[in-house]
């Protein structure tokens, strides 16, 4: 019986290194050789080796004649594969289903506390349907193999057409994940109410309801690349056209930035919210067509505020910059998979001040170059200083930044003619949909597109 998590095994201990082996093949040949990752490991000197029994003359009888010390250790690393535990929770199970059963057994997940994400095709596949109990999840829970986890659900695929990038189609497998809620007018109560979920990275916690809003692990290349570069001073603005959650919002703000945000999802609004008050930012809210003026942008900046969000499209962040007239250093475009809709917007926030404009787009990569050209001429004058390979979506498809640097242009100057999916709806063009995700970083003045979240 393999050993499990807080029970206590034996723990031989040798110095001389070439007795390794043979120990090892003696235990392995008796089926004593613990399942641990690190069942062997060096310490001050010396080499250990992890049984998977707590009787310490089976090991004796098991052992050749040489020197060693026994030691009894409380396990605390699982020492089974998943796939092994899974087949243990199947006991009583014909043997050609279990078969069945395995091959739809994840061999990866991603945890998100206190959840653990599937990808799909697992869990959710129709094999599984009468083996998932709420006592197999309380047993799987038990394992060693999710600490403080209590929710459990199949991650879907985005559907793209979905401006608001709703997850639809997540599947609860366990826990209780709220009530079902309004996606578009959902109250105080609603998110009161939902699941949240919560994730660290770079320092930095963001927080989302995983049935009304998408979260992305890989942009974590990109975000600790804005982490370390760039000369930001503090009281510098950017703008976020896209801010959902916050995935880059609250980076600049990390940096010292403050920050205007566009987003249509309450969802993501409401997750935004939370993680400025996590991070302990301060913030103000304005609802559409609520006004917001040049007198109480100024006595925000007194008083400290260093993010203002707009629940609206970010088609209307044009009229309120130019009623505000700060000057924008940084614009962050970061709808996938494509956020051409925003560039015109973009492009008219731009004036006199220098500044970036990152761009995020999914191209293949034939087509990287195509979309650089592209954007050296939408937005000249300047140029792209920087392209970087976030993640792929499918083979030769990735989710690309680049950063382009705007010079200070002519006031006479008249943005290029925007590109042939320019308009407002839908947000992006057959053609650009198989396509890996591009960002470009570029410097306007004014910059804003259509508003919808990640």
């Amino acid at each position: 019986m393999p050993e499990s998590i807080g029970s206590m095994v034996v723990k031989i201990v040798i110095k001389d290194p070439r007795h390794l082996k043979g120990i090892k093949t003696s235990l392995e040949e008796a089926k004593l050789l613990s399942g641990s990752r690190d069942k062997i490991s060096r310490k001050d000197g010396e080499i250990e080796i992890l049984t998977n029994t707590n009787d310490c003359r089976t090991v004796e009888a098991n052992l050749p004649g040489i020197s060693y010390r026994l030691e009894q250790v409380e396990v605390t690393e699982h020492p089974q594969t998943f796939d092994q535990m899974v087949r243990q929770l199947l006991q009583g199970v014909p043997e050609d289903e279990v078969e069945r059963l395995m091959q739809k057994v994840p061999k990866k997940w991603t945890i998100y506390k206190p959840m653990v994400l599937f990808k799909s095709g697992t869990f959710d596949d129709p094999v599984w349907t009468k083996h998932l109990s709420p006592s197999f999840w309380e047993l799987l829970k038990q394992t060693g193999f999710f600490e403080n986890v209590t929710h459990f659900a199949v991650n879907k695929p985005i559907i793209e057409s979905d401006v608001m990038r709703r997850p639809f189609n997540i599947l609860p497998l366990y826990g209780d994940f709220g009530p079902l809620s309004s996606f578009e007018e959902p109250s105080d109560q609603d998110f009161r109410s939902a699941f949240w979920c919560q994730i660290t990275q770079n320092g930095i916690i963001q927080t989302w309801s995983p049935k009304y809003t998408m979260f992305s692990r890989g942009n974590i290349k990109e975000k600790a690349r804005i982490l370390q570069n760039y000369n930001i001073n503090p009281g510098d603005w950017g703008c976020d056209l896209y801010a959902g959650i916050g995935y880059f919002t609250l980076l600049y703000l990390t940096r010292g930035m403050k920050m205007f945000c566009w987003e249509i999802n309450p969802w993501s609004i409401e997750g935004l919210v939370r993680g400025l008050q996590s991070n302990k930012f301060k913030y103000r809210v304005v609802e559409h067509q609520q006004e917001y003026t040049k007198q109480q942008f100024s006595q925000d900046e007194i008083e400290g505020i260093q993010a203002v969000i707009f629940k609206e499209s970010n088609e209307y962040s044009l009229h309120r910059l130019q009623e505000l007239t700060p000057a924008i250093l940084h614009i962050n475009l970061g709808l996938l998979p494509s956020s051409k809709p925003s560039w015109q917007y973009s492009a008219k926030i731009r004036k006199t001040s220098p500044g970036y404009i990152h761009i995020h787009e999914n191209v293949h990569t034939t087509d990287v170059d195509r979309l650089k050209d592209e954007i050296e001429s939408f937005f000249h004058p300047g140029s792209v200083q920087h392209v970087e390979k976030v993640k792929t979506f499918a083979p030769d498809v990735w989710h690309i930044t680049q950063v382009k640097h705007l010079r200070r242009a002519p006031v006479h100057q008249t943005p290029a003619t925007a590109p042939t999916n320019d308009h407002l709806c839908p947000l992006f063009s057959e053609a650009t949909r198989p396509f890996p995700h591009t960002s470009i970083r570029f410097i306007p003045p004014n910059t804003v597109g259509k508003g919808s979240s990640r």
